[in-house]
Parts: structure tokens; sequence; C-alpha cells
């Protein structure tokens, strides 16, 4: 079983492509696109262990290299000092009074601001990049972004691509499927490289029977607690469109409501070569954006969620444009 491998390489690219209207927006030109596509972390193999697939992991892992090596240096040089100081003034025989030292003026103001500007640079440095690693791009300064609505349940994982609807009526839904190798079915996200993926992370489970659950997480289905979610999202709809100051964005509203219901466990998404980890926590909604290279990218759940945690596994799929669009459109006419 894969759970936390690097990116593979990259998917094979589909014979043809055909273009959705939400994807066809956001596309650029091919040239421009190259020009702006990002770069992948400088860091020499051994310096990079997370194989970096994207740019939100390049900032974290030119984080995570400073201070490491910084906290190796400083390692080093005090076990240094310790162990010379044991050797230096240690008692030579039983009857030896060992050299009393009763201070020194420029040791004292030496390890007081010397670990001082290490601390002060090593937080510029972290809050430089936590901006670009918390927050996606701004609208119009790039490719636009692709909202999904990430649902946690025992135990598995699904994305709910918000603005995308099937022929029937409901969102473009991606649930567990086999892959070859892998022990148990994986979720699978696709999306296009080079591309914000701005991800809303909910948690939910039934918390009742099959044919009556107390929850819902699909706003489609039939039982009472769909319809209540239903409801819940057109009350949303109606402040929005009210221009209610207070109201719920389209891209946030399935998982607003999702979360309006409490249902569910805590569960963590993680791609480990993608970006950081994120709880999902019933009540809630929480953030996270990545924007990946070509290839495929493993992670799984690392919060304790129960006997099926070890199998909940995720991965993310990232291919060119075309090839995502393909993949869409065949999603929309499902």
């Amino acid at each position: 079983m894969r759970l936390f491998a690097a990116a593979s390489p990259a998917v094979s690219p589909s014979a043809s492509a055909v273009v959705s209207p939400a994807a066809s927006a956001a596309a650029s030109p091919a040239a421009s696109a190259a020009a702006a596509a990002p770069k992948p972390s400088s860091m020499p193999a051994f310096f990079n262990p997370g194989n970096s697939g994207g740019p939100v992991n390049d900032n974290m892992q030119d984080v995570y290299f400073w201070i490491f090596w910084v906290s190796v240096v400083v390692g080093v040089l005090v076990s240094v000092a310790l162990i010379y100081g044991f050797i230096r003034f240690r008692r030579r025989s039983d009857d030896e009074e060992p050299e009393q030292v009763h201070g020194s003026n420029r040791l004292e103001v030496a390890w007081t601001v010397v670990p001082f500007i290490i601390l002060m640079a090593l937080f510029v440095l972290s809050a430089n990049k936590m901006e670009f690693i918390r927050q996606a791009p701004a609208p119009g300064t790039g490719k636009a972004a692709i909202h999904v609505t990430v649902i946690a349940e025992r135990f598995d994982w699904i994305y709910d691509y918000t603005g995308e609807h099937t022929a029937k009526g409901g969102d473009v839904r991606v649930l567990a499927d086999s892959i070859p190798g892998e022990a148990a079915p994986v979720s699978i996200l696709h999306v296009p490289v080079d591309t914000p993926i701005v991800l809303h992370i909910v948690s939910f489970d039934p918390l009742g029977s099959p044919g009556n659950p107390l929850c819902a997480s699909d706003p489609t289905g039939p039982s009472d607690a769909a319809h209540r979610l239903k409801a819940d999202i057109a009350q949303m709809q109606a402040k929005l469109k009210a221009g209610d100051a207070d109201a719920v964005p389209d891209e946030l509203q399935l998982a607003t409501a999702i979360s309006n219901q409490g249902c569910g466990v805590n569960h963590s998404f993680y791609i480990p070569s993608l970006a950081g980890q994120m709880n999902a926590i019933p009540g809630q909604v929480n953030y996270l954006w990545f924007q990946a290279r070509e290839g495929m990218y493993y992670g799984q759940c690392t919060e304790l969620c129960g006997e099926g945690h070890a199998i909940m596994l995720l991965a993310v799929k990232a291919t060119s444009q075309a090839d995502y669009d393909t993949w869409l459109m065949e999603q929309v006419t499902k």
C-alpha cells in the first residue's frame, strides 16, 4: 500500500481535449502559461526530502531548509562547546579544585545577541513565506482558481467541484475508486497543472441508519436531511442575491451547509508533496490551497478517525489543461 509516496512520473495525456465553459475561462495562451509556470524548488534532492510538487510546497521546503540546517549548525556548535568545557575545565584529581569562572560580559552578550539575531532572521523568513502558503493568489493575478469542497467521511473522501454540474443537475463529484497496485480504493482529486486549487474542507457523517440519515452531504438526495441541506443552501443564495453583507459566497455555500449540520468526526487532509495538512472538523469549514506540477501525488488522512483510518487514502492527479478539460467533460455528461 502506498501512503506517503512522492510524485510519480507524469500521467499519460489523453488523445483529445474538450474544454468546458468554466475551464476555458481559466485557460491562458500556451506561451504565457509556460512563462508563468512555477519553478521547482532549487534545493538539491538531499535537502528536499518532500520531492516538492508545487509552489506552496516549494516555499515550505525553503523554510524547512533554513530552519533545519541552522538548527544543525547551532546544535553542533553547542555540543562542541560543551565537550570542550567538560575536558578543559574538568577536575584532574580528587584534591584539585577546578578553575572557577564567575561570569563574562562578552560571553553573556554573545549568547544573548547571537541567538536573538538567528531567531529574528528565521522569523522574518517564515513570515515572508507564510502569506503565500496560507493564501491563494488574488483573483485577476493569474489563472482563475478552481474551488473544490472536500467532504471527509468515515472512511472516504468526496470531492465536489463547485460550479460544475452533471447532466442530471447535481455537482460533479468524485468518489473513491480502485487503482491497480493499491490495497484499498483511493479518492483521486483531478486538477489541471499550474492552476490554484482552493479546498474547502468539511467533516460529514450521516449519524443514522442508511435509510434515515440525520445529516446529508448531497442536496440532490431524496432524504429529509438532503432536503434540509438544499433549503439551507437556498437561503444562502437568497441572501447573496439580496446583497447581504454577511452572505456566503457561492463557492462556500455547500461546505457551510454541510458544516452547519455538525455531523462527523475529525479527519485530516494531507498530500505531503503539495501542501501542509488541514483538519476536517465537524461544524467548521477549513481552507487549504495548492498548485501542482504534472504528476500523481499520494497522501492519506492523518487524524485517527476510527477503525477504517488506515484505508482513508487520497491522491491528486495533475494533468495538462486539455486533459483536465477532457476528464471534466466526461463527468459533466454523466
